[in-house]
């Protein structure tokens, strides 16, 4: 199962539902890429009350929400959790580069019997793309920025020190770039136009 995580307020963004990319909104570039990566044989979608507009576009396409408390990630990532059975790879209604390549290039990184599998990039990786991170850890001595992306055995969910997680370092744009801030928004849009590359 994939699931989306698209319940933040978004007040980084100034309002409360995410910019348009390219005339498409950011939820649904997403979507396409989890459909496309053909590794998934359900898609769902962690949505609060504060993004009511996404609850809907999503589900016109078929994408089954679940309602969350939108109080933080990790929280309406456990409270999803609870409504889902088996495998399931969450991932950030808010990455734009996110593509079905990479997507498949994390399951592939997964190891079966893995309770939960937690994707994190490196600060000198983000550095280098003018990025900083959210919540940070250490992985082989260096500092690392989880992405949001993890890969999780629905029926174990519950806190990470009782669980135990895995951390895989998958220094790649598309997993490392997600747009939360005004800046962010802007780096993308300059990387659209041909003006900055990674």
């Amino acid at each position: 199962m994939g699931m989306i995580m698209a319940g933040g307020r978004g007040t980084r963004m100034g309002h409360t539902e995410k910019l348009l990319l390219g005339g498409t909104p950011m939820v649904l570039r997403v979507l396409d890429a989890l459909k496309q990566s053909g590794c998934f044989g359900g898609i769902a979608a962690a949505i609060s009350p504060n993004a009511p507009d996404t609850a809907l576009l999503l589900e016109e396409r078929g994408v089954r929400v679940i309602e969350t408390g939108g109080s933080g990630y990790p929280q309406d990532l456990n409270r999803a959790l609870s409504d889902l059975e088996g495998t399931v790879m969450a991932v950030p209604g808010d990455l734009p580069l996110l593509d079905a390549q990479v997507i498949r290039v994390l399951v592939d990184r997964c190891r079966q019997g893995d309770s939960w599998t937690s994707f994190v990039v490196s600060e000198g990786f983000l550095c280098t793309m003018g990025l900083r991170g959210g919540y940070y850890t250490e992985y082989n001595g260096k500092r690392c920025a989880y992405t949001g992306v993890s890969v999780v055995d629905a029926g174990k969910a519950g806190p990470l020190q009782e669980i135990g997680e895995r951390l895989e370092m998958v220094n790649d744009p598309r997993i490392a770039f997600n747009v939360n801030t005004v800046q962010e928004y802007r780096i993308y849009e300059s990387m659209r136009s041909g003006t900055r590359t990674f």
